[in-house]
């Protein structure tokens, strides 16, 4: 591998851990704030809202980097679940950011505010739900080459 290759390799690493870890940190600032009588104010809302700020800028250079190895075709190396988890991922990611972002626009009345809120709840527990998902998909198939290659580290 050249050094290219070896760069390209380590940027798209930063990237898978700068997006799982923005995404763990909205969860968990968002779950704080639901178990919480307040709901998010303060500090923990400025930095709910950073992190969403980082959440789609990351997101969306996760979908270039990792949108040709996940198509959606038979040939490709990567686990038909894991390919599911991503393009998931990525709609349920692009639809929380497009909610939030629309409820801070006079466009929609008090319903429609109240409708863009929760999508972008219901969206966030999907995009848990998926990132567990694709964990479990993540382990089972490092056990599956694991047990190929005849149980080799």
């Amino acid at each position: 591998m050249n050094i290219c290759g070896a760069f390209a390799v380590w940027i798209r690493r930063l990237l898978y851990l700068a997006v799982a870890a923005s995404a763990l940190l909205l969860g968990a600032s968002g779950a704080y704030a639901l178990f919480r009588d307040g709901g998010l104010r303060g500090y923990l809302l400025m930095a709910h809202t950073s992190l969403g700020g980082l959440f789609a800028v990351t997101l969306a250079l996760f979908a270039v980097c990792y949108g040709e190895r996940c198509r959606l075709v038979p040939d490709t190396p990567v686990h038909v679940g894991q390919r599911i988890c991503f393009w998931l991922f990525l709609a349920l990611g692009a639809t929380s950011a497009l909610s939030v972002s629309l409820c801070m626009l006079p466009l929609a009345g008090t319903h429609g505010q109240h409708l863009l809120v929760a999508t972008h709840r219901y969206c966030g527990y999907g995009i848990a739900l998926t990132g567990l998902a694709h964990l479990y998909f993540v382990v089972s198939s490092k056990k599956t080459s694991c047990n190929a290659r005849g149980g080799e580290a």
